[in-house]
C-alpha cells in the first residue's frame, strides 16, 4: 500500500462525502428558506386582506394557521439541513487532519507506538466465526479522524476481481 493509493482513496472518500451530503442539504436549505420567506410575505398579504376586508376572519385564522405551521416544519428543516451541512465540513476537516498526518509520516524508518497511536483510535476484534470449515475473525480498525472504513482494494487486488 503506498502514501499516493492512500491518498487517492481519501480523496475519493472526500469526494463521496462531500458530493453526497453538502451539496443536495445546501440545495434543499436554499429551497426551504426561499420558501419559508414567500410564506412570510403570503402570511402579510392575507392579514392584508382581512384588514380590507376581503376575506373573513375565519377564513383568515384558517389559511394563517396553515401557512404558519408550513412554515415553521420550513425552519425546522432548514435547521436540521444546516446541521447536517456543518457536520460534512466537520468529517472533511476531519479528513484533511487525517491527510496531513499521512504527510507528516510519509517516510518512516520504523513503524513506533507513537505512529501507530497517531492513525490509530482503536481495535475491534470480533468473534470468530466458522465458515466452510475453517475458522474467520473479523478485525475492524477505527482510525483517528474518519473512523472506519471498507477495506479498499489495491494493485494486485483490483486486478484479481474483475
Amino acid at each position: 500500500m503506498t502514501e499516493e493509493n492512500l491518498q487517492a482513496a481519501l480523496k475519493k472518500f472526500e469526494e463521496l462525502v462531500r458530493e453526497q451530503s453538502a451539496r443536495s442539504d445546501r440545495i434543499k436549505a436554499e429551497k426551504d428558506f426561499i420558501d419559508y420567506e414567500k410564506l412570510d410575505k403570503i402570511i402579510e398579504s392575507l392579514y392584508e386582506d382581512k384588514v380590507e376586508g376581503k376575506i373573513s376572519e375565519e377564513r383568515y385564522l384558517k389559511m394563517s394557521d396553515t401557512y404558519e405551521s408550513e412554515q415553521s416544519a420550513l425552519k425546522e428543516r432548514v435547521k436540521t439541513l444546516k446541521s447536517e451541512i456543518e457536520k460534512a465540513k466537520e468529517q472533511d476537516d476531519k479528513i484533511l487532519d487525517f491527510m496531513m498526518l499521512i504527510h507528516k509520516y510519509s517516510s518512516f524508518e520504523k513503524l513506533t507506538p507513537e505512529i501507530l497511536r497517531s492513525f490509530i483510535d482503536k481495535v475491534i476484534v470480533h468473534e470468530k466465526t466458522k465458515v466452510d470449515g475453517h475458522y474467520r475473525q473479523t478485525v475492524e480498525i477505527v482510525y483517528n479522524f474518519i473512523g472506519a472504513i471498507d477495506r479498499p482494494i489495491w494493485g494486485d487486488e483490483l486486478d484479481e476481481n474483475n
